[in-house]
């Protein structure tokens, strides 16, 4: 299937996910629209609730398709196994990369995190939280590290929930509302 036959018309297909009312909001003003228009391609909603009538009404286009995120199994996921709870974390704490852990932005979130969840913790949960931590703090430094995380993570915690729907449209780009946090990141492993 040709890009052309995947959008509907002369540009690519572009996944747009929004989770929640806010996203919905910082996308749905009426300049940014007219460029979404503009642009030829196809963008398909990825949303909790596509037949919601204030939605269809905002993005009223003919550029714009509504699809059903589930959000049941994002949630699940989410409160997946212990690994993925490991993962995730390093994950969070890597987004920032050096510049924030020498500005000191993560080293404080981070500090956040060891002192709530470590409270709550175990000896066990306690040097979980310092692996985790630990190995970000490798990964902001190393690509190589980043690398093998992700296929850790694809490998041993695979996340394919909305597969229906890139096989259908098959987008060139997933566009999510933060750089990869909560839903976010799974819907970018997708």
């Amino acid at each position: 299937m040709t890009s052309e036959a995947r959008s509907g018309g002369g540009g690519t297909c572009v996944f747009l996910a929004l989770r929640d009312g806010i996203h919905v909001r910082n996308y749905a003003n009426d300049a940014l629209l007219d460029a979404f228009e503009r642009s030829g391609h196809s963008f398909v909603l990825l949303v909790p609730e596509p037949d919601h009538p204030m939605l269809r009404k905002q993005f009223d286009r003919p550029c714009f398709k509504f699809e059903r995120m589930d959000v049941t199994m994002l949630d699940l996921a989410m409160r997946g196994s212990r690994l993925a709870g490991f993962l995730r974390s390093v994950r969070r704490y890597t987004l920032g990369g050096v510049r924030l852990w020498k500005t000191g932005s993560l080293r404080c979130l981070a500090r956040i995190y060891r002192h709530e969840q470590g409270r709550r913790s175990n000896l066990a949960g306690r040097l979980l939280i310092e692996l985790s931590l630990l190995t970000a703090a490798l990964a902001c430094r190393s690509r190589l590290v980043r690398m093998l995380l992700r296929e850790v993570e694809a490998r041993l915690v695979p996340f394919s929930a909305h597969a229906a729907l890139y096989a259908r449209y098959r987008p060139s780009l997933t566009i999510v509302a933060s750089t990869g946090y909560l839903y976010d990141a799974l819907l970018m492993r997708e």
